[in-house]
């Protein structure tokens, strides 16, 4: 039995259409990615630092393991705080995502402007350095 639904003008729709024409709506709104995601990995969780980016003010720097048996965490948190640990020299306290390649870390009403990219199982951030510089990020086990 077809219906007619108002508005849609002279032509004739029968459910089954409205139906999933309504599921294919819902699903390109559900699938949006969050603030907090990006790709398949999201930066809320627990990151151990695996490599910094060592630059001497000649843009010629490269990426340098960390000493493993001294580890240091970065935890996001989904409140937006942020716990890092052992304490850091920056010691912030909370985060806010700005876009899907900046955040900005806050300690008191001080602020910083960071970039950051995920791929695969690497956070990488880049600090707001008059030379390069940055770090980068596994998740923590």
């Amino acid at each position: 039995m077809m219906q007619r639904f108002p508005g849609f003008g002279s032509q004739t729709y029968n459910m089954k259409n409205f139906i999933l024409l309504a599921a294919i709506l819902f699903s390109s709104v559900a699938c949006r990615k969050t603030a907090t995601q990006t790709g398949n990995r999201s930066i809320i969780g627990k990151w151990e630092l695996y490599e910094n980016l060592l630059d001497p003010g000649d843009g010629s720097g490269t990426w340098h393991p960390v000493d493993s048996s001294n580890p240091s965490y970065l935890e996001f948190k989904v409140d937006g705080t942020l716990v890092s640990t052992p304490y850091s020299a920056n010691s912030w306290d909370r985060f806010q995502l700005t876009s899907d390649s900046s955040l900005i870390f806050f300690r008191d009403s001080s602020q910083f402007n960071y970039g950051y990219q995920i791929s695969n199982t690497l956070l990488t951030l880049y600090g707001p350095c008059i030379e390069a510089c940055g770090e980068r990020y596994i998740p923590a086990l």
